[in-house]
């Protein structure tokens, strides 16, 4: 059975690709070999909302019609149109052809920090200010939105790379090492560290060159791993 190190798995046999901001999803081998000649596929829109954990589609088989569940939440930007034409996709190329659809994939945030709240106030400023630009005149409408989209994207990022990198279980840094050092026994930099990780103070001013310096300094050494 074919299964590639390079993608994420759920325990319903879907496979998740991270493509930047973007996850593309599919079914696996062992799911299409399960279900035997696939002969419809059933997907949601371009545009659509979808939830994590929950149906966002079916694929029927000469056995029996399942459903598809998405692994992230999101929204639809890309369907892949090939396996409508030619569902038997599925079954030849799982992980290649065969693929799903594309998310712009959502992000999680912990209820207890209230950080997804505040970036729901945050990308809802950035968007009436464009749409206000658009509407009157001061820049084209769509000019406008592509500009807030980026603006939005470049705010999301660090936190979405993060998340990506916690998920692979990835060893952390040597300067990640060393900051963790230097914040120990500070507490008022470990204030403003907390404060800036949960997006309550701007990234530029902490982890701009003259505070990193100050904080790295007070580390004589590199922490060992």
């Amino acid at each position: 059975m074919n299964v590639p190190d390079d993608l994420r798995y759920t325990k319903e046999h879907e496979w998740v690709r991270v493509e930047g901001s973007h996850a593309r999803v599919g079914i696996t081998d062992f799911a299409q070999d399960a279900l035997g000649d696939v002969v419809y596929v059933d997907l949601p829109a371009v545009g659509a909302s979808v939830a994590a954990h929950q149906p966002l589609g079916e694929v029927e088989s000469t056995k029996s019609v399942s459903d598809v569940y998405c692994p992230v939440a999101g929204t639809v930007v890309e369907r892949n149109a090939a396996i409508e034409d030619r569902p038997e996709l599925v079954n030849e190329q799982p992980y290649g052809d065969g693929w799903a659809l594309v998310g712009d994939a959502g992000y999680n945030k912990d209820p207890i920090t209230a950080q997804g709240i505040t970036d729901a106030f945050r990308d809802a400023e950035l968007l009436a200010n464009a749409v206000h630009e658009g509407l009157s005149g001061t820049h084209d409408l769509d000019d406008a939105l592509a500009a807030y989209e980026r603006r939005r994207n470049e705010a999301t990022m660090p936190d979405y790379r993060m998340n990506i990198e916690r998920a692979r279980f990835t060893p952390i840094s040597t300067t990640e090492r060393r900051l963790r050092s230097a914040l120990q026994g500070n507490a008022e930099a470990t204030r403003q560290f907390f404060l800036t990780i949960e997006a309550l103070a701007p990234r530029e001013v902490f982890f701009g060159p003259e505070n990193m310096g100050r904080l790295m300094a007070s580390v004589r050494q590199p922490v060992s791993a």
